[in-house]
């Protein structure tokens, strides 16, 4: 296939999004036939050798893989490794199998590894669907693409220098190695911050994927970070959680005072007996909980069944304080817990925020969690109605809406991304 900067910045678009920095870092293409593959510069430049890709470069998830491999090698911290054969390979076959399972659609599946490497020995480490089984190498390669212990860039080098002797002549690796390609480290942190909110979303569509393999991606993008943007994300992650514990409630019995209504009686009654009068009084956990619970309303339009398992995670963790839940569409219907989980909702087509504040109203609601793309209007009686009832409303957004203008006077809005991370999942 024919290779110019619009084909390659169409291609990472439809991967990454039509926004994508990403596609933009890519300035020029460059044929160039002492490159033995292709290279990025850290101006952005990509040089390729026009042989190899004629031969190996077919489709355009061909052409995702290898561009994004060597987009990939400064995110990986590649260059701070000593850079022997024994660690490229190592570094590389980290980074194909990211391509390979957490953007399987864009990769199909790949392929492109798949074509340019055995399946036996040690190249089976660099591709997708190797015959590994009862070698020395099945663990590792088990642990890149299906599952087992968290593994880190560093572990999967020191595994590989115990279990390989030597390194067979003749191994094709993708990019440079040699550091010529190593980004500027502004540049690298902006790439690395829209794949962190980028695999996310892919890792929900492949739910298949190695769990393990996304956390490994994510630590070594949030690796790139600089020490504001840390700093930043930290303050970001404290701010959600404490919103989020604000709303459902502290775990921690609470003191009072005076003896009001829900405070451990008998506790005070001892102390009485004995003439001592209490200075505080306790009240348990379980009188802290709104007396019907925490409502929840889930959007059941659009895309929500690609964020289910998540919005079941972080709900799973407050179950215990969940009163009713509702799906909603343009009609509010109750749902049990265990249908939710086992993904059973149903739409009636169209969105509206109207059944939802009805509902409210309805069943005098006073804490309630809306869980929405925001894609929804709501009417300004309704509205009215609800700043006159003022409930509190915690709302959770998903699929990329930062804001949510209705319920915004009556609570706090977050994202579905940074709950998850703040709750753990």
């Amino acid at each position: 296939m024919q290779i110019t900067l619009e084909t390659v910045r169409e291609t990472l678009r439809k991967a990454l999004g039509w926004e994508s920095y990403v596609a933009r870092f890519i300035s020029k293409t460059i044929e160039a036939r002492d490159t033995p593959t292709v290279c990025i510069t850290k101006e952005g430049v990509l040089r390729f050798n026009p042989d190899f890709l004629e031969e190996h470069v077919k489709t355009q998830e061909d052409l995702f893989s290898v561009v994004f491999h060597e987009l990939l090698h400064p995110m990986f911290n590649h260059f701070i490794y000593r850079c022997g054969d024994l660690e490229n390979i190592a570094t590389d076959s980290i980074i194909n199998a990211v391509i390979s399972k957490l953007y399987c659609e864009q990769s199909d599946g790949g392929k492109f590894f798949a074509k340019l490497y055995t399946a036996t020995g040690l190249t089976g480490l660099l591709r997708p669907n190797s015959n590994l089984r009862e070698t020395r190498f099945e663990g590792l390669y088990g642990n890149l693409y299906y599952c087992g212990p968290k593994i880190t860039t560093g572990d999967v080098i020191q595994t590989l220098r115990i279990l390989a002797d030597t390194v067979p002549a003749g191994i094709t690796l993708i990019g440079s190695h040699s550091g010529e390609g190593n980004i500027p480290a502004d540049i690298a942190e902006k790439i690395a911050s829209e794949l962190k909110d980028n695999i996310s979303k892919q890792y929900r569509k492949n739910a298949g994927s190695n769990n393990n393999l996304a956390d490994l991606f994510i630590e070594i993008l949030k690796s790139k970070f600089t020490l504001r943007k840390q700093i930043l994300e930290r303050y970001v992650s404290n701010t959600v959680k404490s919103k989020f514990k604000s709303f459902v409630g502290n775990d921690a019995e609470r003191v009072s005072p005076v003896l009001t209504s829900g405070c451990r009686l008998r506790r005070a009654a001892v102390l009485l007996s004995c003439g001592v009068y209490p200075v505080r009084y306790y009240i348990p956990k379980s009188s802290l909980k709104p007396k019907s619970g925490i409502v929840v309303y889930l959007d059941v339009s659009g895309s929500f069944q690609d964020c289910l398992p998540d919005i079941v995670g972080v709900l799973m963790t407050i179950k215990d304080k969940l009163g009713k839940v509702y799906a909603f569409s343009n009609v509010v219907k109750e749902i049990p817990f265990t249908d939710l989980v086992k993904g059973k909702t149903s739409s009636t087509g169209g969105t509206d925020f109207d059944c939802i504040a009805l509902s409210i109203l309805e069943n005098r609601y006073e804490h309630s969690i809306v869980i929405t793309d925001g894609y929804a209007n709501l009417k300004d009686d309704l509205a009215e109605k609800l700043r006159v009832f003022n409930p509190r409303i915690l709302t959770i957004m998903f699929d990329g809406k930062m804001s949510c203008s209705e319920f915004q006077p009556f609570g706090d809005v977050v994202q579905l991304d940074d709950i998850k991370e703040v709750v753990g999942q």
